[in-house]
């Protein structure tokens, strides 16, 4: 991960020297700032069979929020390296050259950008580029300022038959992260230094114009689904320190060390917590949040993708039946926008988040098993951060199901019949009530946003409960 000026001697016969000299590996190197080429220009509209359009184009509202979509390439020389636990990564060969493809949503005037990149590393897992934490969260970004990079840095997500050089072959044609296919059976391979370089290429935004005129003062890392931030935390961001905080959501079973004064949330659903993830206590650079009732794929998350998917990928868009009706409808993403702004916080000012109340289970008998969520007598989990939704309940929502392949990330929601529901709220203002009284402890604890806690007690005013229908 080294900066060359034109002239220098050759980058190949450096990174030899450097790989037969113990020790020199673990000192902090500059990124590398890579090629960046476009916006790639589209000849037709998301949807049109051509599919010479950006893949996966969000089908959110940008000009309401006077935001811009932009595809660009990116390109330069990777490094493979091996990671190892909690310890510094070490490069075992390399470089290889590498072409991948970033999306770029931001805003248009500068005035409106907030100076905060999200870097989010798109899940590739089942073959396709899905960009989970930009369908939670992009009504939040857009509102508050943020900017937006997918990072399409492995090669499943490229290569496979329902990847980028499937869905568009002339498109695409030129992307490679992986050697040529030298390391097609290694998702990680090449992929840590592709991230850190768009990155720096966010970060040099003056220079490469990735973000048009947006000056740039920090980069948050995130990822859903994805366990992929844990190595890069500990074993590449000692050497390249281009990431300013990471928001890890919904990935579990891996330690962060705790040398490192880079800023780390952990972000949970009912899922993880029951996968007997890793207890790691609060530290000065370590939060993690749980959130009663969420599932690792809610209702929102679904619905968002699959509009996306119905255009591009037919084949994947709908659900498959589950053992309990499927999909929580928890909002966890309305928790993840809180901690999107309170990383923004703790970069800029040093001002630590909340620590959060954890969600009561019984220890896994051994390593390896399932760990027991602690219910009360309508199904819902104690403890973690109750939302007013889940709080002040009109349905049993969890994060747990069974059935079909993809129903254990779904989670579940079982509605309360009426008379349960008239027992619960004998009026619709004791309902109204009760539901801003959470919110506003919500609000104040720092777990939601000013926006969302007025949206969460809209919905309630605007709802049937408590009118006996």
């Amino acid at each position: 991960m080294l900066n060359f000026m034109p002239g220098s001697i050759s980058k190949r016969s450096i990174v030899t020297f450097l790989l037969v000299l113990p020790g020199v590996l673990e000192a902090q190197a500059p990124v590398p700032t890579p090629k960046v080429t476009g916006p790639i220009a589209a000849t037709a509209r998301p949807g049109d069979p051509s599919h010479n359009y950006p893949y996966g184009a969000t089908k959110a509202d940008l000009a309401r929020y006077g935001y811009r979509e932009d595809e660009f390439f990116i390109e330069g020389l990777t490094n493979e390296y091996r990671t190892d636990g909690i310890k510094t990564a070490v490069i075992v060969s390399g470089p290889y050259a590498y072409k991948a493809r970033v999306i770029v949503r931001r805003p248009i005037s500068a005035a409106k950008f907030n100076g905060t990149v999200i870097l989010e590393w798109s899940n590739s897992v089942v073959g396709f580029y899905q960009e989970n934490d930009w369908y939670w969260s992009h009504e939040h970004l857009m509102r508050a300022g943020y900017a937006y990079i997918g990072v399409a840095s492995q090669a499943r997500g490229i290569e496979s038959a329902y990847g980028l050089k499937a869905f568009n072959p002339q498109r695409y044609a030129s992307l490679d992260t992986d050697a040529g296919g030298k390391f097609r059976g290694n998702a990680l391979a090449l992929a840590f230094d592709i991230y850190s370089q768009a990155a720096q290429a966010a970060k040099q935004s003056q220079t490469t114009r990735l973000l048009g005129d947006l000056k740039v003062r920090n980069v948050i890392a995130t990822g859903h689904s994805l366990p992929h931030l844990y190595p890069y935390y500990n074993g590449i961001q000692p050497l390249a320190r281009v990431i300013d905080g990471f928001v890890i959501h919904g990935a579990t079973g891996q330690a962060l060390r705790t040398d490192l004064k880079t800023p780390a949330f952990r972000l949970f659903s009912e899922l993880e917590v029951v996968q007997n993830a890793l207890d790691l206590p609060d530290r000065d650079y370590l939060r993690t949040w749980e959130v009663a009732g969420a599932a690792h794929a809610d209702r929102d998350l679904i619905d968002a993708l699959d509009a996306v998917l119905e255009r591009d990928l037919p084949q994947f868009a709908g659900n498959e039946a589950c053992d309990k009706p499927p999909m929580s409808r928890i909002p966890a993403r309305m928790v993840q926008h809180a901690a999107y702004d309170s990383m923004k916080v703790w970069i800029e000012k040093g001002k630590q988040p909340p620590g959060a109340p954890k969600i009561q289970v019984s220890p896994a008998p051994s390593e390896g098993e399932r760990r027991v969520i602690a219910r009360d007598t309508n199904g819902n989990a104690l403890g973690g951060i109750r939302l007013a939704q889940f709080a002040v309940p009109v349905a049993t929502d969890t994060g747990e199901n069974s059935g079909g392949q993809f129903c254990n990330i779904y989670g579940s929601h079982v509605p309360f019949d009426q008379m349960k529901l008239d027992r619960l709220y004998p009026s619709h203002a004791a309902y109204v009530a009760a539901v801003e009284k959470i919110t506003e402890s919500n609000l104040k604890a720092g777990f939601i946003t000013k926006e969302d806690a007025e949206q969460t007690v809209r919905e309630a005013q605007q709802s049937k409960i408590g009118k006996g229908q």
